[in-house]
């Protein structure tokens, strides 16, 4: 007769371990810009394709075009607000241009994964805790997990370009447009709208979003 190992079994929770890691194969977190609509000052882009030819850089042709200038003048014809550019509702003297086609290379200006890379420290440990959570059979808390990660890592995206500083400086001319028209200075960050869409996403492959 066979000797007992003495070890009894109650219950076999390896099938329900690696289903929990399968779970976790099955989630991703997104961070970046999502498709849109196409924007009225960017040439029928949307900010998702704006922020991809920003980021890796790309040699863009403007075809010739008419555009009118809008200022405001005193009573005397002298020019209001220091001869600057206004919306076209506050103006009262506004004159026709028409601009040659230009060929214009933008160079690559990350901020996605120097965003991503910049937030690191914060968003690992994050991680780790939503694959303990997971294996404890808290899914509901490892979401809540990667949602925090992908926030943090989407606001360190939004830094990159709201701090302007490690990004390549606009060329001369660019910046004395900018400042002729009152904008600020920072690359990609003449309207803002590039830089509040970005965002962050868990998302099943399988099965949607969470």
């Amino acid at each position: 007769m066979g000797k007992k190992s003495g070890v009894t079994i109650r219950s076999d929770t390896a099938s329900d371990v690696l289903k929990r890691i399968q779970s976790l194969k099955d989630i991703d977190v997104l961070i970046g810009i999502p498709e849109g609509k196409a924007r009225a000052d960017s040439d029928g882009l949307s900010n998702a394709q704006l922020g991809y030819l920003q980021a890796t850089g790309a040699t863009i042709k403007i075809p010739a075009h008419e555009i009118t200038i809008n200022r405001s003048i005193n009573a005397d014809g002298s020019l209001r607000r220091g001869g600057r550019f206004v919306k076209a509702s506050k103006a009262n003297f506004s004159t026709t241009h028409h601009i040659s086609e230009q060929i214009v290379t933008l160079p690559p200006r990350p901020f996605l994964e120097p965003g991503i890379a910049k937030s690191e420290k914060e968003t690992i440990p994050l991680m780790r805790s939503a694959v303990n959570l997971a294996l404890n059979g808290n899914t509901s808390g490892a979401i809540a997990e990667l949602n925090r990660a992908g926030q943090l890592a989407a606001d360190a995206a939004i830094g990159i370009i709201g701090e302007g500083t490690e990004l390549e400086p606009l060329a001369p001319s660019t910046r004395r447009q900018r400042m002729a028209k009152g904008q600020d200075i920072k690359p990609l960050y003449v309207t803002g709208s590039l830089m509040k869409s970005i965002t962050h996403v868990v998302r099943y492959k399988k099965v949607g979003m969470a």
